[in-house]
């Protein structure tokens, strides 16, 4: 080799150690060469496959009911796709919401004249949610009810001679029409007309003209669904798409857009306040009877809707603290 050759030419070469020379003299060791090459880049970014939208079925459609999961609010995205209905402005939601939310635009745009339902005006506030349970929505609502209590009289007048054994006068208490019945009324109907509608033929989405007093309810070819009514005194229109829904009254002259979520929350929270009306005005409960008024007084205020959950839990556990104490020590 020739670098052994021009080793040895070194006068020092001989002062090395021996095994360094044994090294440097024995067979050059040829180590596998690597070849390394610049990978090709072809795109820049992947590929995203088109968003899919899907259509809504019959099997879509829930029952409004109480209140199972928490208030999820709507994001920056989804507000502002629902004011301008921009398609540009989704491509952040979700296929499953975004399908849902451009139906029921679609919806709301073909049955609802915006010179007669003000479709510009739109809330997403709680507070104008839970203000939409006191609100009228039946003419009738307050003869159905008397018709209920003397029902409920004649019929525990009943039960209770039947216990007796013998004729008793039962004596209800006082008879109490709470603001929050009408809305209740409105969802237990809204309720059965979806059940009893389940095999009707889905109708084409036309104006919502004719309404009548007691609402109407119609299930569109498209999977949406409303339920509206009018009369000299109100108007109202429920508009349901899968988990999302749009509401209007003439008394609030706006439209609510909230989930299937916020729509239970305003039934659980009416139901909750119509029994404390209820409960506040027997004589069993007279002396918490000023308690009872600052709660229904308390839930009704236009503060920030979280800070009342907190006041809410926390009042929770301080009574079940002090409930745990015997009065005398009061």
């Amino acid at each position: 080799m020739a670098y052994r050759s021009s080793l040895n030419s070194y006068d020092a070469y001989g002062s090395l150690p021996l095994g360094l020379r044994h090294h440097l003299e024995s067979d050059e060791v040829l180590d596998e060469k690597l070849i390394y090459l610049i990978p090709t880049i072809t795109e820049d970014h992947p590929i995203k496959e088109p968003k899919r939208l899907h259509g809504l079925e019959k099997k879509n459609i829930r029952l409004p009911a109480r209140i199972n999961n928490p208030i999820i609010p709507y994001g920056t995205e989804v507000k502002t796709y629902i004011r301008t209905g921009k398609e540009s402005e989704a491509k952040l939601i979700h296929s499953h919401h975004h399908s849902h939310l451009k139906i029921l635009a679609e919806t709301v745009n073909i049955i609802c004249d915006s010179s007669v339902w003000h479709t510009n005006n739109i809330s997403f506030e709680i507070n104008d949610l839970k203000s939409l349970s006191k609100f009228q929505f039946s003419k009738r609502t307050d003869t159905i009810n008397l018709a209920a209590l003397a029902f409920a009289k004649s019929a525990t007048t009943h039960d209770i001679s039947i216990a007796a054994d013998e004729r008793v006068n039962f004596q209800p208490g006082q008879t109490v029409l709470s603001p929050y019945m009408s809305f209740l009324t409105m969802i237990h109907r809204l309720r059965s007309m979806i059940t009893s509608n389940g095999d009707r033929a889905p109708s084409e989405l036309t104006p919502l003209d004719g309404l009548q007093e007691e609402a109407k309810f119609v299930y569109y070819s498209n999977g949406a669904y409303s339920y509206a009514a009018a009369s000299d005194v109100y108007k109202y229109s429920l508009i349901v798409a899968g988990g999302h829904f749009r509401f209007y009254h003439s008394s609030f002259n706006k439209w609510f857009c909230g989930t299937s979520t916020h729509l239970d929350y305003a039934f659980t929270v009416a139901d909750v306040l119509n029994n404390l009306d209820i409960i506040a005005s027997t004589t069993e409960y007279e002396w918490a009877r000023p308690f009872f008024r600052e709660l229904l007084k308390c839930s009704e205020l236009n503060c920030e809707h979280n800070d009342m959950v907190d006041f809410m839990k926390n009042l929770e556990g301080f009574m079940l603290n002090i409930s745990d104490y015997d009065e005398k020590y009061g």
